[in-house]
């Protein structure tokens, strides 16, 4: 059997997902790490769209982080990614397709509203990501005046649309507050399931946790009027749960 091989951004929300649950898994596979703009080749010579992840295996290509992680499930069943009766895995999926459309967007374009308009910032985080090919970091400070523009315009990142995502991102935490008031220690049962982890990563561009394994810029590149909002998000109920979750897979490290 072939290693399956993992075609990523390295930092994306969505790729991380995919990595957490690969490993949670127990599931070997290779990254193939890419920096936005030059990911677009390498997802089409990998059989995908036009996004990241995509997981190659031999049984198929899987062009979406929600696919990658149900084939994980298949593969190691015991690992209860979807938890252990029917209908917690309805609940999970539930959760998952929510935040997928109402979380993990607006992170990103909030994220990036507030990090593009500083060059400097921004190549920073691009250049440290040393899992990425050398030749893609030796070239974007070249590409960034192009690519710049074609990532605002792809997210539509502009001051409307990152206050239209903050909202989002503020309903959505109120949400996992709400669902978290109980006392439970996880979204759906009681173990770590796809609900936490897609929580967890795809709040992470609003949280900018100071994790020395983080892919992510340092909370300190951003202008204080955004600094102010991440540590609102980070003080909010769901963002301690997302801070807990985290912990968690930092202290359990791949089967």
């Amino acid at each position: 059997m072939t290693t399956p091989r993992l075609v990523t951004i390295s930092f994306s929300h969505y790729c991380d997902k995919a990595r957490w649950a690969l490993d949670h898994a127990g599931l070997a596979y290779h990254e193939e790490a890419h920096l936005p703009g030059f990911h677009a080749p390498a997802v089409r010579r990998a059989g995908g769209k036009r996004t990241t992840p995509v997981l190659v295996t031999d049984e198929g290509v899987l062009p979406d982080s929600k696919d990658i992680l149900a084939w994980a499930d298949r593969q190691r069943p015991e690992a209860r990614l979807y938890g252990r009766a029917p209908e917690e895995r309805r609940e999970i999926e539930a959760l998952e397709a929510m935040l997928g459309d109402e979380l993990g967007p607006h992170t990103r374009r909030w994220a990036y509203f507030h990090i593009l308009p500083d060059r400097a910032a921004t190549l920073a985080m691009f250049t440290s990501q040393t899992v990425t090919p050398s030749h893609e970091r030796a070239i974007v400070p070249f590409a960034f005046p192009v690519l710049r523009p074609l990532m605002r315009r792809a997210m539509r990142i502009d001051a409307e649309g990152a206050e239209r995502s903050r909202k989002k991102v503020d309903a959505t935490f109120d949400t996992i507050a709400e669902r978290l008031s109980d006392g439970r220690a996880f979204l759906v049962g009681d173990a770590l399931s796809v609900a936490d982890i897609t929580f967890a990563t795809l709040a992470s561009p609003a949280l900018l946790w100071e994790d020395p394994s983080s892919r992510l810029p340092p909370v300190d590149v951003l202008p204080p009027a955004a600094v102010s909002r991440i540590q609102a998000w980070r003080a909010h109920p769901a963002g301690q749960f997302a801070l807990q979750i985290t912990r968690l897979r930092a202290s359990s490290p791949p089967r």
